[in-house]
């Protein structure tokens, strides 16, 4: 019973984990978005910092969403916190 318990805690801890870090670069992608919405067309231009991050938050959303399934362990922890 305590290994099932054990390996149950360590599941669940993984699950946390990725949705605190989908959160994150949620938040991530929003503050970037809105940083470029307020530098307008020099936003864009990739010899402002701004287009740099905007570049790379894209390039690690797609890096995150295409090697874990975000919404499967989300759903899992939103029913397990139920």
């Amino acid at each position: 019973m305590k290994e099932s318990s054990s390996q149950l805690n360590q599941n669940f801890g993984k699950e946390v984990e990725v949705s605190l870090l989908n959160m994150a670069l949620e938040l991530t992608m929003d503050a970037v978005d809105r940083a470029v919405q307020i530098f307008g067309g020099f936003g864009y231009s990739l010899l402002s910092p701004i287009a740099r991050h905007y570049l790379d938050v894209q390039a690690l959303s797609a890096l995150l969403r295409s090697s874990v399934d975000f919404d499967e362990i989300s759903a899992r922890a939103a029913l397990t916190f139920a």
